[in-house]
């Protein structure tokens, strides 16, 4: 009964993911004919089941920037970015977007050492990290049994030599991407999908505005309360929009 169950299980996510498939490539024949809403109806039906990925969310974003939804377009490439980091594709239509923004923010950079390490971590994403150290790992079991089957002393050295760059391969992929992710997870980036948006100076609808804000521009969530979001759009910008003004990335 237990292989029924598993079978049928495996028989009902095999179908599912044919069923995905084949609505996402409704969604790229809708796009190929210039039928971008439609395609983006397809690839958001996608998104309601669950399903995600790099592809999935590159062509939603170009599906909302060939309708001029500048927000939608912004926050997808973002969200494709994510997943893949260097995607000269997506890096390229990224910045072909933020150019249709009205504001122009300074943004955030970080200072120092930690933006010397984000930019060599950053390269890729945290889960490719974890597939360097697996690739490592298998390179450390082979240099052990090479090193147990030799009898060279000369090759002996260099299987153990091996060994121990390996080692020194999965520690060093790990700590990575374990340094990647936790960077990525202590910030929380969003876009302003509003035209146009007041930034309040207190979580309160009639308090006074500090400053607006438009459709596409990223921000920093900083703290949510009572239906209101604190925001940075800058390192001296910071006020409170309302919650669903502005979409979270991750």
């Amino acid at each position: 009964m237990r292989k029924f169950w598993l079978l049928f299980g495996f028989i009902i996510l095999a179908g599912n993911l044919l069923l995905a498939k084949d609505v996402f490539q409704k969604g790229n024949d809708a796009y190929q004919k210039g039928q971008f809403e439609q395609a983006i109806l397809y690839y958001e039906g996608i998104l309601k089941d669950k399903k995600h990925s790099c592809d999935l969310y590159f062509n939603l974003a170009n599906s909302y920037y060939k309708i001029g939804k500048i927000g939608p377009a912004i926050f997808y490439y973002e969200k494709a970015l994510l997943l893949s980091p260097n995607d000269k594709d997506i890096q390229n239509n990224l910045k072909i977007a933020n150019q249709k923004t009205i504001d122009e923010l300074p943004g955030f950079t970080s200072v120092g050492i930690d933006k010397i390490i984000a930019a060599f971590t950053s390269r890729f994403h945290h889960n490719t990290w974890g597939y360097f150290a697996i690739i490592w790992s298998f390179l450390f079991v082979l240099g052990f049994f090479l090193y147990q089957w030799s009898t060279n002393s000369w090759f002996k050295r260099i299987f153990f030599g091996s060994m121990f760059v390996s080692g020194f391969g999965i520690l060093s992929c790990i700590g990575i991407g374990q340094w990647e992710k936790n960077r990525i997870q202590s910030e929380t980036f969003a876009i302003v999908f509003s035209a146009s948006l007041d930034v309040k100076n207190e979580p309160n609808g009639s308090a006074n505005k500090a400053f607006e804000l438009h459709e596409g521009s990223k921000i920093k969530l900083l703290e949510s309360m009572d239906g209101w979001h604190k925001i940075a759009a800058s390192e001296d910008m910071i006020g409170w929009v309302p919650e669903g003004s502005v979409k979270a990335i991750k």
